[in-house]
């Protein structure tokens, strides 16, 4: 082997090595920043929006910056790619989902949440932004996480670490649970939602990414609605 062939293998190790410790900043961050909009704001829609920015503006530097990528070029295959059949499969994966996980969260909310209705961050006083939480989190959440935990960890770097990436979402989701709630639940839900990142994967690779989409639409649908029906039934004890 010559010097210039030695030379590439090393250039291409060293740019897989930064790609990679870039991919896994990425999927870092989303914890950091958690802690920072926890540990800021007392509002769930403010920090429901700073999350969802968050998950727009990251990719998009990371993308333009670090990978270099075009972006229409990038999303276009992504997201066009067996469309129609995305879709056809997407919608009943996503009912599924819905009737599976809605009676998940209906548990876990009923088992202990006597005093989840003490949190004044899950409860804005003003009614109308408490129900703009409902929209943002069912449709703009899905579309917005699985561009930002399904496609830039597993389309950006030549050898994804799919195990990695799923711990990084099952422990986000239980840290989130953990902060507002409780270890236990915390535990529970960071094991529910590791399952559920591999499973949206497996929806990613087999259709793609609208597939997967359709499937986190009906798991943010189900928790949205266990949550409020369970929250609304405590009302009425507490009132």
């Amino acid at each position: 082997m010559n010097v210039e062939n030695q030379n590439l293998i090393v250039t291409d190790s060293e740019t897989y090595r930064l790609e990679a410790l870039s991919v896994e900043f990425l999927q870092i961050l989303p914890i950091l920043f958690l802690f920072f909009i926890f540990y800021t704001s007392k509002d769930a829609l403010l920090s429901l929006l700073l999350y969802e920015l968050f998950l727009i503006a990251i990719p998009l530097i990371y993308l333009k910056f670090q990978a270099k990528t075009q972006l229409k070029p990038f999303f276009q295959p992504l997201f066009m790619q067996n469309w129609r059949n995305s879709v056809i499969y997407g919608i009943p994966i996503s009912i599924s989902i819905y009737f599976v996980c809605f009676g998940l969260f209906s548990w876990i909310f009923a088992s202990q949440v006597q005093y989840l209705i003490t949190y004044q961050f899950l409860f804005p006083h003003n009614e109308v932004l408490y129900i703009m939480i409902f929209p943002i989190f069912t449709l703009v959440n899905p579309f917005l996480s699985e561009i930002y935990w399904r496609i830039i960890p597993l389309n950006t770097v030549k050898k994804p670490n799919k195990i990695r990436m799923c711990f990084y979402y099952g422990f986000f989701h239980g840290l989130v649970v953990y902060i507002l709630k409780d270890s236990l639940n915390g535990l529970l839900f960071f094991a529910v939602y590791t399952a559920l990142a591999w499973f949206f994967t497996f929806l990613k690779e087999k259709g793609n990414i609208i597939t997967a989409i359709f499937a986190h639409i009906g798991l943010n649908l189900s928790l949205s609605i266990a949550f409020i029906l369970i929250i609304n039934e405590q009302r009425k004890v507490f009132s």
